[in-house]
This record gives C-alpha cells, structure tokens and sequence, in this order.
C-alpha cells in the first residue's frame, strides 16, 4: 500500500510538473498515465540512440539532448548497451522502451515485429571523391569576411542559449561559409525533424520525372476506395490538403505521437483516419500525410526494399549524400515526416538541387514544372503559403517572413532547423540546432544576405518584395 502511495504521489507531481511546463511531447492525463509513460520513453530511447549512433555525441552528451522533451532528471534513465547496439530508456522504474541502431538505416524504435528491418539490406555508396563541393567532399570556395561573420552568428546564438550547432551558407552554388559549435563537424549528421517531408517532396518529384507519377492520380489506397477518401490526389496529399482527419497536436496519445513514438507503421495511423473535409479544400499540416506518401512511393516501387534501393541508388548517390540517414520505422518503412538525419553540407546540397531547378552534379532529378509546382502556393480556403512539403514565403497576402525575399520558400522543422533556398539571391542558408523556443531565424538569415551583398558582390536584399 505505502509503494501504491507512492507511486501515486510521483505520478500526481510528474503531472503538476508537466502541466507547468507544458511539455509538447506529454500528455496530462490524471486517470491514464500510459500513454505519458509509454511516449516518454520511447521519444528517449529513440533520440537518445539517434544522437549517439548517428550524430556521434557521447553518452552523456546524447541523453542530455533529450531532456528539453523529457525534463524529468533521475526520473529518467537512460542505458547504452554496446554488445547489441540497443539504447533502452526508463521512466520511474514502470515503463521502458527500446530502440536500435542498424547502420545505413538508423534507429528504430522497437514497437512489435521489427524482423521487417532486419531484412533490409543497404546499398553502399561509392567513396567520397576530392572535388568541390558539391560534389565532392573539399571546400575550397570560403570567403573570408562570410565565414566571419557565420562565426559571429553562432557565437552569439549559444551566448544566448539557442544551441546552434551548424550555419551553412551558400552563394551561386559554392559554398562560402561554414560554422560548427563544439562537438560537431562537417561530417556530423544531424536531425531535422520535419525538413525530412522535404526530401519525400524529392523523391516523390524524381518519380514523377521518371514518369512513374501523375500528382492527379486519385484511388491511392485500397482502404480508401469505398468513400470520399477515394478522390484525394497524391497533389492534396503534398499540399497537407487531403481533408484527412489527423490530430497533429503533440501530446502522448495524440495520432501524432502514436504514429511516432509507440505505432509498428508510421503510415498506419493517417491511413486509418477518416475524412473531415473535401480535398483541396482545407489546409492541415499533418505529418501522417507525409508518412502515407512514402507508403505510396513503398507500394509503387514494389516494396520497402525496392524503395531503399531507389532512395540509395536515385537520390543519395547523384546528390553525394554521403551523411545523410533516413530511418526507418518497426515495419521498415523510412519515417518521411520526421527522422531523417544529415550533415550541414549535405542538407545544403538538398537545397541546392531545388536551387537549381532540378539538377546537382550533373543529374537532373526534377524537371523544372515539378519545381515550379511544388513552389507555388495551394489553392485551399484557409492556408495557400504551402508548396509541395515546402513552406513559402508568400502566398497569404502578407508575407511568412517579412525581412527575406519574397521568392523565399523552405525546409523547416523542430527545434529549428531550416534550410532556406532564395532563388533570387542564389542562395541556400543552413541552420541547425537544438532550440527549445523561439529562434530568430530570419533576423539572422537577413544578416547573412546583407553579409553576402557585402562580401560577394550580392545585389542588396533590401527590396524584400521583389
């Protein structure tokens, strides 16, 4: 009885406690702390072995990185067993959860049969060669007085508190300037949360290019042809105007968390979730969308494994990315919307193939109309500044992001990450970090512009409009 108590009164305090920080990733629930428990630690085991397989930070490093989620100090335990490559965290002695690292596939979270992911075998890329970046892995185009000044940015920006841990800029496909905190370099692969629908954007456009994707193809799911969900075309889906009903609201038990943290199919949950409104109509960001996506690409290229093949052999390679992870979920299929990890120089490169119109290192893997398209605004009711799994600057009226220019559209995620591509200004600007809330990303972006317009001859962004 006196450890029932007990129990029950760390569990009242954890949910006071959470209450007044109001912890996004937690659930308040007085009557059912599973599902607080259970995405607890999941989320835990699942960054905490991400961070140290893949972006390399030590042991203490990594579990600290998870605790601007999970503030809960000794509460929390987390374990890295090096004999298996399995990182296993626990909450209040009652509730732990798994998650393992595969090389070339990242970690998973071990939520039912993961024998999917065993069974994937990836495809080594050929060595990185000495040639310019991009493509290759020398950097022999740094202007001095840019790198001064990313310097000075992330400087300022850990005086502060925001935990930047790489700039990346660059100008008329070189790249000029590069700035790293303490603890990550140019090979660190780093995550950037929602940035990763992007390159589902990608992939899906090479498809397209390939001419094994109409984006007015409808009847996309078997479960969905008896209704209206019928009718939704893979264009709504990378509008986030599919009219589906998915929560994406950042609590423990929420469709968001469950298809993250605690489901065996990322996909799974918005495929189950039933229509709210007519296609093209609405505009809800929702992430499920992105993981149903990369089902479609999964069932129309014939399976996970000959979706990791392309994924491997039609983006990695041609674009060189040589640090850059797309994990995969328990069933074995990569998580679109979220876990896909890269380094600066490799998320610069992503940018930069869009920059280009479609083509990197001599591959053109869009064609310039999927370009176009995927960054004009959406035709719904209530939201149009949304491309193709791109936020734009303009399409509201009112411009997203006043101090850049109007043409300005981007990657973004939590924490935030952003790779911002300025067509206008032949720009791509990298920020990645680890900030809890708000960060001045288009402040310091502006700088960088002014900067460029100093030290490379820029035109002067001051007419934002244009």
């Amino acid at each position: 009885m006196k450890k029932l108590l007990l129990i029950s009164g760390v569990l009242i305090t954890l949910l006071l406690v959470l209450g007044v920080i109001g912890l996004r990733f937690m659930g308040i629930s007085v009557t059912d702390p599973g599902p607080i428990l259970r995405t607890g630690t999941a989320l835990a085991a699942k960054l905490a072995c991400s961070a140290h397989h893949l972006t390399g930070m030590p042991e203490k490093a990594a579990s600290e990185e998870i605790y601007s989620y999970v503030p809960l100090g000794d509460w929390l335990r987390v374990d890295y067993r090096r004999d298996n490559r399995l990182v296993a965290a626990t909450l209040m002695r009652t509730s732990t959860k798994t998650a393992t690292y595969r090389p070339g596939l990242g970690c998973t979270i071990n939520n039912g049969d993961t024998s999917a992911v065993d069974a994937l075998v990836v495809a080594p890329l050929p060595a990185e060669v000495t040639a310019p970046w991009p493509a290759g892995n020398m950097v022999d185009s740094i202007n001095p007085g840019m790198q001064t000044l990313a310097d000075s940015i992330l400087q300022r920006d850990n005086a502060a508190g925001y935990n930047t841990r790489a700039i990346a800029v660059v100008h008329q496909g070189k790249l000029v300037a590069e700035a790293y905190a303490d603890g990550f370099n140019s090979e660190s692969q780093l995550m950037g949360w929602s940035m990763g629908k992007s390159l589902t954007s990608t992939m899906l456009g090479h498809l397209a290019y390939r001419g094994q994707l109409d984006v007015n193809e409808n009847n996309l799911f078997a479960d969905w042809q008896n209704d209206q969900r019928a009718t939704i075309t893979l264009q709504n889906m990378l509008q986030m105007t599919s009219g589906l009903d998915f929560n994406e609201a950042y609590v423990a038990g929420s469709d968001a968390t469950r298809m993250l943290f605690t489901a065996n199919s990322s996909a799974a949950v918005a495929l189950a979730s039933p229509a709210a409104h007519m296609p093209g109509q609405h505009f809800a960001y929702s992430s499920g969308t992105t993981n149903a996506l990369m089902q479609w690409l999964s069932n129309r290229l014939g399976g996970h494994q000959a979706l990791l093949d392309f994924l491997v052999q039609r983006i990695y390679q041609p674009l060189h990315l040589h640090h850059t992870t797309f994990e995969v979920d328990p069933s074995g299929l990569p998580v679109g919307s979220s876990y896909l990890y890269a380094s600066a120089r490799d998320w610069a490169r992503m940018g930069q193939l869009w920059l280009n119109r479609g083509t990197l290192n001599g591959s053109r893997l869009l064609s310039e109309a999927w370009v176009d398209a995927a960054t004009q605004p959406n035709p719904s009711e209530n939201f149009q500044a949304y491309g193709y799994q791109f936020w734009l600057n303009r399409g509201n009226g009112d411009l997203r992001w006043p101090e850049l220019p109007a043409d300005t559209y981007a990657m973004t995620g939590n924490r935030q990450q952003s790779v911002a591509i300025i067509p206008s200004r032949q720009v791509v600007l990298v920020r990645l970090g680890w900030t809890a809330g708000r960060y001045p990303m288009t402040t310091n972006y502006r700088t960088l512009l002014d900067g460029l317009a100093g030290h490379a001859g820029l035109d002067s962004p001051a007419d934002v409009a244009n």
